[in-house]
């Protein structure tokens, strides 16, 4: 039966209301004819197809994961086949007997037991390999001589099954060997011939050898080392997927392995449990349950717990009338942490010891309201996709600015380049046309009151062109800041969208197509005798128009061009080249970790040479106080150049008599000294040289590793952008800065930044399941008193951090006793100073940034290019040079 979570599953029994159903009825039941399983309506019938369909079943044979039901089930019938095909016949009713009834823990255990008394031992009508002159044939055993010790050589005693000491289980291996030794057994085989039609399974050899002819079809009798098995048919693999494919065992304690009963009445085997046997079970159940017993009252005592039972079994009863013994409640273990961030509780103690237990307050004024998560997806998947799309990096502000700019005369290189861009690489699509029409056709063919009519729109969209018409991807456009990309862009909606990539497909069409009419033209056209719609239209240009789409709109076109560019070649083809890389990147990363190991290493042994204060070595301790010795002698000394000469002479003779009588030994041994401390100086001082050395590698072996890590941020966002972990109410936390092109230090050493910004995210549907098994009023409670009356984030919903002392409470409020708080602080002071740096930057450039005239009023429209013109995502340019390639 397949396993699922290393348990087989369990088939549902009849319904009772089907069950008791008379056999004549005609109701109507659901049946799963792999399983037999009978349901009586289709919503439990559903329910198990789809438990079934999921891949999370095993197949207990082979072990092959990753399967539905139906196809581990197929797997292990297929393997059940193919192993019971292989496995000796004449061996199976013997082995299924030996493990009847027997008490193992573990299958390995019972394995290897019948693997030892197996194999030496053979049967008749086996089929072995004997091995004759040093060449082996194939043989079939036609009968089986056991030693003469078994019969006491009394020919009227009834002789003994072969090896029916040896391979009983319960027989002690040594006994079994004393009194059944298999090396003592002879065997009569005949050569098998290849037209043998005993041979049967196909299994026979082969040879064209004279020598194989020369002992075709002749007998012969040998002994057990002359023989062998086939390793395809027998060996320990093979046994242990015969044994575990035919027994079973119930999960109580100490129970024994039984053969399923369809195998046993094919093979014979007994299904009747003796006394003897019973009893045994019932004594190895009892034994099991005293060891537990036993270790149970060893580990209570140990742990200060009653000792009742041991003064009762040293005869200290209790006095009379005190009563029964009550035992005291077992006292509570220390709790091991980390535990789940839900079962974590702030203690009194770390309340009084100032603990922060309020998250600080999240910013929750994210852009574009319902659409950010959106904008926030295609904003990461162009920094992550940079290098294919050929665009520079921006940070998120630029992108929000430039999705809101509005102003028609005054183009934003930013957007443009952005969709360009992304029509690049997406235009390798198939070549229908006009998909977009007749997706319209199909869902929206109604004309709502008000709105252009389906046909106009569609006379509107025809009238484009083609891709090529636009010229928007032309090398002229590309000098002259992309000319004619709305029109391309136009165009493209019209041949790959449908009404389930772009929802807002007929207005979006309309928006870009047609302008509404201005107040002057709505009065004439309602002077008409016709009734005039609410609102009228125009025929207008892509160019005049895009400026003013919704911004929902925008990142809607946006989203559309990206999940296209998801399924290109050369999109495919990077995350490709990102997996390569960061397998390049782990094994450089090994490699560096190993130098720098191995620097710390020498420079330990270098400290342990040099002595504590050696920074700035002296020549010689011992030769400064031999001069200093000498100075003072010379000063002391009470000869001068005005004395006279027979004096001075005098003076140095009793001067030299002094020195020989001791201070001369003296400066003998201080000699020595110097040569000595002038060697240990210049060892301290080739060692600080070395010292100073290795500081410099190692210095630029954690350069090295910080760049590796900068590195393999930036490639482990291609393929899947993934947040830095959850907090205790499932929060995800997402940093999303220095990912694909995006860089965390500037090429110049200098602080540069993505997002600059700190996200979270409302929990999953998942997550919120799990939420509610524990209790919406009691996660409730805690969400208000530790994320605050408005600090609770609902499934979808975001918030962020830009301010970075307000990172610094979040890392006091994490709590590291929890599984998910402790990962995510751990992965958070990781980054923390790329982090805060982002924030700081971000915040320095929002302050500096000029202050922007409103552009209602009385204010001309030059006035508003001239101040618009100074937005730091007007300034943007891409420095790519080449537009990307793309497939044809």
């Amino acid at each position: 039966m397949p396993l699922v979570r290393r348990k087989k599953v369990l088939l549902h029994d009849v319904p009772e209301v089907i069950a008791a159903e008379p056999a004549q009825s005609t109701r109507e039941v659901y049946y799963i004819h792999q399983t037999g399983e009978i349901f009586p309506d289709y919503d439990s019938y559903s329910a198990r197809m789809t438990f079934y369909s999921m891949k999370v079943f095993q197949c207990e044979l082979t072990g092959k994961g990753g399967l539905d039901f139906f196809q581990a089930l197929d797997s292990e019938r297929t393997e059940a086949m193919t192993l019971h095909a292989r496995f000796p016949a004449q061996l199976k009713p013997h082995v299924l007997a030996a493990v009847q009834w027997q008490i193992m823990g573990r299958l390995d255990h019972l394995v290897e037991l019948v693997y030892d008394r197996f194999v030496n031992r053979y049967f008749k009508g086996e089929k072995v390999f004997v091995d004759i002159q040093n060449e082996k044939y194939y043989a079939r055993i036609i009968k089986v001589f056991p030693p003469k010790s078994l019969t006491n050589g009394s020919s009227h005693v009834t002789p003994m099954e072969p090896h029916a000491i040896g391979i009983n289980l319960r027989v002690p291996l040594e006994e079994s060997l004393a009194r059944d030794d298999p090396m003592s057994y002879f065997y009569a085989v005949r050569m098998i011939e290849e037209s043998d039609p005993l041979s049967g399974d196909g299994r026979d050899r082969i040879d064209d050898d004279p020598e194989s002819e020369k002992w075709a079809g002749s007998e012969m009798e040998v002994k057990v080392n002359a023989m062998s098995r086939d390793r395809l048919s027998f060996s320990k693999s093979i046994l242990r997927r015969f044994i575990r494919d035919c027994v079973d065992r119930d999960p109580a304690v100490a129970s024994p392995w039984t053969v399923k009963r369809a195998i046993a009445e094919q093979y014979g085997v007994s299904t009747e449990m003796t006394e003897e046997i019973r009893r045994a079970i019932d004594g190895a159940k009892q034994g099991e349950k005293e060891k537990r017993k036993k270790v149970w009252e060893d580990k209570h005592e140990a742990e200060g717990g009653p000792a009742a039972k041991r003064r009762k079994k040293d005869g200290q009863d209790s006095p009379a009338g005190s009563g029964p013994v009550v035992d005291k409640p077992k006292p509570k273990g220390p709790i091991k942490y980390p535990i789940d961030d839900l079962d974590v509780m702030i203690t009194d103690r770390e309340r009084k010891g100032g603990k922060q237990t309020l998250r600080p307050p999240l910013e929750r004024d994210v852009p574009f309201g319902s659409d950010f998560e959106s904008s926030l997806m295609s904003w990461c998947f162009m920094q992550s996709f940079g290098a294919v799309l050929k665009i520079s990096s921006f940070t998120l502000d630029e992108y929000e600015c430039a999705i809101r700019h509005s102003l028609p005369d005054v183009p934003c290189t930013l957007i443009a380049e952005v969709n360009s861009c992304l029509m690049s690489v997406a235009k390798e699509r198939s070549p229908v046309k006009m998909i977009a029409l007749d997706s319209l056709n199909f869902y929206d063919a109604v004309d709502p009151p008000g709105e252009v009519p389906l046909a106009e729109l569609q006379k509107a969209a025809k009238a484009l062109g083609d891709k090529r018409s636009s010229g928007w991807d032309s090398p002229a456009a590309r000098e002259n800041g992309r000319v004619g990309w709305e029109d391309g862009l136009a165009i493209f909606i019209r041949d790959h969208a449908t009404m389930q990539t772009l929802p807002n497909l007929r207005r979006i069409l309309r928006s870009l197509l047609f302008a509404p009419v201005t107040g002057a033209s709505t009065e004439s056209s309602s002077s008409s005798t016709s009734p005039a719609p609410a609102t009228s239209y125009q025929r207008s240009t892509p160019a005049e128009r895009y400026p003013v789409l919704l911004h929902e709109d925008k990142i809607g076109i946006i989203t559309f061009l990206c999940e296209i560019c998801m399924a290109a070649r050369i999109v495919r083809g990077h995350i490709e080249w990102g997996d390569s890389s960061l397998t390049e990147l782990r094994k450089e990363k090994i490699e560096v970790n190993r130098e720098k190991k191995r620097l710390i290493e020498e420079i330990g042994q270098l400290d342990a040479k040099i002595e504590p204060g050696a920074d700035v070595p002296e020549t010689n301790g011992a030769a400064s106080d031999i001069e200093s010795e000498a100075k003072q002698n010379d000063d002391q000394s009470d000869i001068t150049d005005d004395m006279p000469i027979t004096r001075r002479r005098a003076s140095s003779g009793r001067r030299a008599l002094a020195k020989q009588q001791g201070p001369l030994a003296k400066v003998a041994g201080h000699g020595k000294e110097r040569a000595q401390a002038r060697l240990k100086a210049a060892e301290v001082k080739n060692a600080l040289a070395e010292r100073r050395r290795l500081d410099e590698e190692l210095n630029k072996v954690e350069r090295r590793l910080e760049a590796i890590e900068r590195e393999f941020r930036q490639l482990f966002g291609v393929g899947r952008t993934r947040p830095l972990g959850k907090d205790r109410f499932f929060n995800r936390v997402w940093w999303l800065d220095g990912m694909g092109t995006g860089m965390l230090v500037a090429p110049g050493g200098g602080v540069t930044y993505g997002t600059g910004r700190l996200f979270f995210q409302g929990p999953s549907e998942f997550d919120m399941l799990i939420l509610e098994g524990r209790g919406e009023g009691v996660v409730r409670g805690r969400q208000d008193d530790e994320d605050g009356p408005d600090g609770t984030l609902e499934p979808g919903a975001w918030g962020y951090y830009s301010d970075p002392q307000h990172v610094e409470e979040l890392l006091a409020w994490l709590n590291v006793k929890g599984h998910r708080e402790l990962a995510l602080k751990n992965v958070l002071n990781k980054w923390l100073d790329h982090i805060l740096a982002g924030m700081r930057k971000r915040l320095s450039d929002l302050s500096s940034r000029p202050e922007r005239r409103s552009t209602r009023g009385r204010v001309s429209s030059a006035a508003a290019a001239n101040d618009v013109s100074r937005e730091p995502y007007m300034q943007w340019t891409n420095r790519s040079n080449s537009t990307p390639s793309s497939s044809k």
